[in-house]
């Protein structure tokens, strides 16, 4: 115990400085399966997991990073709020999510209205 809370083995603190102690072994299909079942605490993993290469890809398309940092909030906001539509049997979880990334930056750059 450290100043009277209890020390959690195998925990980890995701980029939002939330403590993530389940799902940190698990496939990101694993994860993804349990956002669909309206979990969010799934969300946080996937964001640790992705945000690095969808703001890479932002950042390519877009070229310039205020932008790409908004697309970025933009695709896994879409991400939780479209959870129920990914279909494993179509793809991963990791090219679903690109999808979005290249699809969202796309739609910015040629200056369509964004999706919130």
């Amino acid at each position: 115990m450290v100043h009277n809370q209890p020390v959690v083995p195998d925990s980890a603190t995701s980029a939002f400085g939330v403590t993530i102690v389940r799902m940190l072994n698990q496939s990101d299909e694993d994860v993804m399966e349990q956002l669909r079942q309206g979990h969010p605490d799934a969300l946080p993993i996937l964001f640790d997991r992705f945000y690095r290469l969808v703001l890479k890809i932002a950042l390519r398309i877009l070229r310039d990073p205020g932008e790409a940092e908004d697309v970025m909030q933009e695709v896994f906001f879409e991400i939780f709020n479209k959870a129920a539509q990914f279909d494993p049997a179509k793809g991963s979880t990791k090219t679903w999510i690109l999808q979005y990334a290249y699809h969202q930056s796309s739609q910015v750059n040629n200056g369509y209205p964004r999706l919130w």
